[in-house]
């Protein structure tokens, strides 16, 4: 799968490869307690036990009780982009992504100047051009992650992939708005009708999302430059549930690249979330008003 954020099957396709996967053991712990721990939902919640409840009634099968819940998280996580979506921001997303551009010229310009092997005297080229890889590659993660039309775009592509599994399943719409409800922290609880607004809404256009498809070569030409790293193995298949977004080229970074991608991610994501100046200027500014 070559994974351009501009390619429609990016998100479907391996759902549905997902979704044709072996059901879990009904052996494993029970899927909806070790959900509501991830949640930050205690067992004895009023609101679970009840959820609980008429889950029980369902009698779904392990497998259909999973997607269940990754709906509900998908859900969940795109509600609360919505509501923490600021449309001023989105010039500093922007920003970002060209800061992040920059640093990928950068390193395509170190590889014609100082080709390599980056061995013995040309070690430290190695060492900068992983640093800068790691900074590209968490700031495409931050962007991407916290951007909200991504995150409606995944919400119905995994609504779409659970129906689609079972076309013929009847669903309990209160039950899943209940579930993205928990999933959420109990947060918020969208109705049925907004639910069901995915499955008719089209994807979502994201400036970010477009930018990076403009930059989509340059970002693969220059992570592929990022030393120690190995193809991805045959038998490997992508989750978005437990991977996150998928890499931009088919090669595993090392152990320690990977956290400081991590590292770059969150720095990022933090940057992005936090108001710049003229922001808190605003922000104060309304508060007195108020």
């Amino acid at each position: 799968m070559r994974n351009n954020p501009g390619h429609k099957t990016s998100v479907s396709g391996s759902l549905t490869q997902m979704a044709n996967e072996q059901p879990l053991e009904s052996s494993q712990p029970e899927l909806f307690a070790q959900k509501l721990q991830s949640w930050g939902i205690r067992e004895d919640d009023l609101d679970s036990k009840a959820v609980r409840k008429r889950l029980n009634k369902r009698r779904l099968s392990r497998d259909d009780q999973y997607w269940l819940f990754v709906t509900a998280e998908a859900l969940a996580r795109a509600e609360r982009a919505k509501v923490a979506h600021n449309p001023k921001a989105d010039d500093r997303y922007h920003e970002l992504s060209k800061l992040a551009a920059f640093a990928a010229r950068l390193m395509t310009e170190i590889d014609r100047l100082f080709p390599p092997p980056w061995i013995r005297d040309r070690a430290r080229i190695a060492a900068l051009v992983a640093s800068l890889g790691a900074f590209v590659e968490g700031s495409f993660n931050a962007t991407m992650m916290a951007d909200v039309h991504l995150a409606k775009t995944n919400a119905r592509a995994i609504l779409q992939t659970m129906k689609n599994r079972r076309p013929n399943q009847s669903y309990n719409w209160e039950l899943l708005a209940d579930l993205t409800w928990l999933a959420s922290g109990k947060r918020s609880r969208p109705d049925e009708r907004t639910i069901r607004r995915y499955l008719d809404q089209t994807p979502s256009r994201s400036p970010t999302r477009a930018y990076w498809r403009r930059n989509w070569s340059l970002l693969q030409k220059a992570l592929s430059l990022i030393p120690s790293q190995k193809p991805t193995p045959p038998n490997w298949t992508y989750d978005p549930v437990r991977d996150g977004l998928p890499r931009p080229i088919q090669l595993v970074p090392s152990r320690r690249q990977r956290k400081a991608i991590q590292s770059f991610t969150e720095v990022a994501r933090n940057a992005l979330s936090t108001p710049n100046p003229s922001q808190r200027k605003q922000q104060k500014a309304a508060q007195k008003r108020n």
